[in-house]
This record gives C-alpha cells, sequence and structure tokens, in this order.
C-alpha cells in the first residue's frame, strides 16, 4: 500500500483545506481530511477512512504536516469535534485534549517545531480531478 496525498485548497485564500488519501497501488481515494483557518483559530473537520483503510497508520503519518500546514497559516491553536470514543482516543494520541463535554478536542501549536514545508501536494482549484489522478499516476 502506498499513499500519495493531494493538498486541493477550496478557496482563492486556501485558507480552506481538503486531504485526499489515494492508495496507489489501486488508483482508488481511500479518505480524506477538511481543515480551515479562521480569525485565528484552526478546525479540523470531516475527517474519514474507508473500514479497510483504518487503523493503518495514515493519518499519524501525516498530522504533523497537518498541523504544521495550519500552523504556517497564523493559528496557534486547532480545533476538532469529534463523537466517537474511538476517534477521541486516536486524536489523543496527537496531542489534543478534550476542553468540553460535547466532543470538542484542541491542541496548542504555538511552540511546534515547523519548517512549512509540508510534504503535501499542492494544487490549484482550476486543475480537474481526472487529471490530477493521471498526474499522480505519471510519476
Amino acid at each position: 500500500m502506498k499513499i500519495e496525498v493531494i493538498r486541493i485548497p477550496k478557496n482563492k485564500e486556501k485558507t480552506d483545506i481538503d486531504l485526499t488519501f489515494i492508495d496507489t497501488d489501486i488508483k482508488e481515494v481511500v479518505g480524506h481530511c477538511n481543515y480551515s483557518v479562521s480569525d485565528k483559530e484552526g478546525l479540523i473537520y470531516d475527517t474519514y477512512f474507508y473500514p479497510d483503510y483504518r487503523n493503518k497508520k495514515i493519518m499519524s503519518t501525516y498530522i504533523n504536516n497537518i498541523l504544521c500546514d495550519i500552523k504556517c497559516m497564523g493559528v496557534d491553536k486547532v480545533k476538532l469535534h469529534t463523537l466517537s470514543d474511538e476517534a477521541y482516543s486516536v486524536w489523543e494520541k496527537f496531542g489534543f485534549k478534550q476542553y468540553d463535554r460535547k466532543g470538542n478536542m484542541q491542541i496548542d501549536v504555538s511552540d511546534k517545531e515547523c519548517n512549512c514545508t509540508c510534504n503535501l501536494h499542492s494544487f490549484s482549484n482550476e486543475i480537474d480531478i481526472q487529471k490530477l489522478i493521471e498526474q499522480i499516476y505519471k510519476q
């Protein structure tokens, strides 16, 4: 299994990001993670992996890059909301802490060492997703 990550800004300001995870062995999307920055606060939302790709440490491979990417957008705190105990324990391993009883978690990234050259491929919104996938498989 070889996973490639595509980082697609969803707005012109590049403050709303969609990460798409592709298994290049089978040439299929296997998961995604969306995050955004507004008012000096980062938010990770809508993270999902297909069942066969859960517990494979895919997010643990990329979470530092995601947190650094968010920090480089100018924020110190990153929040997320999780509904399941399984997801809660996963995010807790990354350093997130629950701050209310509704399942909301956050992490302080102000002292995180980042070189801001994240290993996330970035493409503009104008690229057709089919062409994007073809481009990945030519590498």
